[in-house]
């Protein structure tokens, strides 16, 4: 017979102990001698690659030996066999599939990754029931049930021989995830060092290096699952140090990770108005479980993923009065509602707005962290008041106590910056209220 690749097939022959190296399609056969006692030993010559296998059973050991034992002495990545309706039915430990009973006079496909010459053990099995005699002497002193379940694990005994597990211990490895549960993972119950790995954290872009009280911008957790199979995410949290700065994500949990891949999940951070002057340190708390098995990974606890400075600076704080929380929708000084005569180098009209942390001041003994004071510097052009500037009074905690950590701004009627920082003008002219916190049109109770 001639395959439609032109690849001869030849013939097996297995009598006399003589066996010929057959090839389909680039697999090897082999056959192995029968066996006629309890555990006999047979040399089996598999090449690399796909070999096809023929196992001369007695009838003792019928029902004895499966796929699992059989990849088991050879080291084959899988095993197969070709079913009544003529589809290959493999048996891939790694996978996690079911085991199957090896059979007299069929053949199977038998992987290997480099040649070898395995041993092959075949076992008897005197009263049919699956088990072979030595496996029941060695854990029930001669007669074991195969339906039971003495260990209450959830495997019954033929179960736990097929897998290889202990039947009279419901951990086998004694790794503290039961035997079902790591069939259920894909690991091997039979070997400690099978459990699930947490995932790992892979590091956190876009953080800026310095931002400003009163910022937002968005941050990627990238989150790598160190395993073979897909591990689900059922929670994500990005921590900063200041209470001042928060992360939100939009994220919908769970979400699955593929094997050895990287999940990015987003983060909206905001640094409040009031965070002040400071260094701020991130980090990440990320929960996980595997699905097949339900087991619940170690939480994955990170720090040291970036930092971040927090220094005040114009454009942050324009944006902060005019778009964020505009400020025309501010509270104003008792004492100065309105327009109010002014004069130099303000204007002769003013407006002042004060927001809701520096109105949560008045009665203390002057404003706190966060407050903001804006004031309009106004002319009237004859048909009407026209902006000529704004200037801004920002206190931020840290930022220059020989000046009362007050921030001075100055910004043109579009909203560009003539004037940031420590304006010398603006610090020195204030200077004359200092005992008052720098504030002209109210005088705290508490000064």
């Amino acid at each position: 017979m001639t395959p439609e690749n032109g690849s001869r097939l030849g013939r097996l022959d297995c009598r006399h102990g003589r066996s010929a190296t057959i090839m389909v399609l680039a697999v090897a056969a082999a056959c192995l001698q029968p066996s006629r006692a309890l555990a006999q030993s047979v040399p089996i010559e598999l090449h690399a690659g796909l070999n096809l296998v023929s196992l001369p059973l007695s009838s003792l050991t019928t029902g004895a030996l499966t796929s699992r034992e059989l990849t088991l002495e050879t080291g084959a990545d899988f095993v197969a066999r070709l079913d009544s309706g003529g589809r290959w039915k493999p048996y891939i430990p790694s996978l996690g599939t079911p085991p199957f009973s090896l059979e007299t006079g069929r053949g199977y496909l038998v992987k290997v990754a480099t040649a070898r010459r395995p041993v092959v053990r075949l076992f008897t099995d005197s009263d049919g029931d699956g088990l072979p005699d030595e496996w029941e002497r060695r854990f029930f002193q001669g007669d074991g049930d195969p339906q039971a379940d003495p260990d209450g694990d959830g495997l019954e005994n033929l179960r736990e021989f097929s897998i290889g597990t202990n039947p009279a211990s419901a951990d086998t490895d004694n790794d503290g995830v039961s035997d079902l549960a790591e069939l259920r993972a894909g690991t091997d119950p039979g070997r400690s060092s099978s459990s699930l790995k947490s995932a790992s954290l892979a590091g956190l872009r876009g953080l800026p290096t310095t931002t400003a009280p009163g910022s937002e911008f968005v941050a990627w957790l990238d989150i790598f699952n160190p395993n073979s199979r897909e591990i689900t995410v059922t929670s994500a949290a990005l921590v900063a140090s200041s209470s001042r700065v928060t992360a939100v994500t939009s994220s919908a949990f769970p979400v699955m990770v593929a094997a050895a891949g990287t999940l990015a999940i987003s983060f909206a951070v905001e640094v409040q108005p009031d965070s002040g002057v400071q260094t701020v340190e991130f980090g990440a708390v990320v929960n996980a479980r595997e699905d097949r098995s339900g087991l619940s990974l170690s939480s994955t606890v990170s720090t040291g993923l970036g930092t971040m400075s927090v220094q005040p600076n114009g454009q942050a704080l324009f944006k902060l009065i005019a778009v964020t929380d505009p400020y025309q929708g501010w509270a104003q000084f008792a004492e100065r509602q309105g327009v109010f005569n002014s004069g130099a180098p303000h204007g002769p009209k003013a407006r002042v707005w004060i927001n809701g942390a520096a109105v949560a001041s008045l009665e203390g003994a002057g404003m706190s962290n966060g407050s903001v004071i804006v004031k309009e510097n106004l002319k009237d052009n004859g048909t009407g008041l026209q902006l000529q500037a704004t200037t801004v009074m920002y206190k931020v905690r840290g930022y220059d106590a020989s000046g009362g950590d007050w921030f001075w701004a100055q910004f043109a009627p579009g909203g560009a910056v003539m004037a940031e920082g420590v304006v010398g003008m603006c610090a020195s002219c204030h200077a004359g209220a200092s005992s008052n916190d720098y504030i002209f049109l109210h005088q705290f109770p508490g000064k």
